[in-house]
């Protein structure tokens, strides 16, 4: 997941759900000046603050954005398995 998200969320550590612990993380950076939701800045206006704090305080209990993917192996990967395959077949046809 990257820090721009197509919906704004108060999930700062993916793990699927707003809750105390996205709160937290809003706390220990508070003030500060950061970019993205793993900081805190729900909002993405680079200010930890009371923004921030209503969209976590409106989103607490809410499931977390990701949607979950099937793992498909990499085009390096694929070549690889197939050159291995053929490599095997020619192998074992020798024998």
């Amino acid at each position: 997941m990257t820090d721009f998200q197509l919906f704004l969320t108060a999930d700062a550590n993916d793990d699927g759900i707003t809750d105390g612990l996205d709160y937290l993380v809003w706390v220990d950076n508070l003030g500060d000046r950061h970019y993205g939701y793993r900081y805190g800045d729900f909002n993405f206006d680079t200010y930890i603050d009371g923004q921030d704090y209503t969209l976590w305080a409106d989103h607490y209990g809410d499931p977390g954005l990701f949607v979950p993917t099937v793992s498909t192996p990499e085009p390096s990967t694929l070549l690889l398995m197939i050159v291995s395959l053929v490599i095997l077949f020619v192998f074992y046809k020798r024998r």
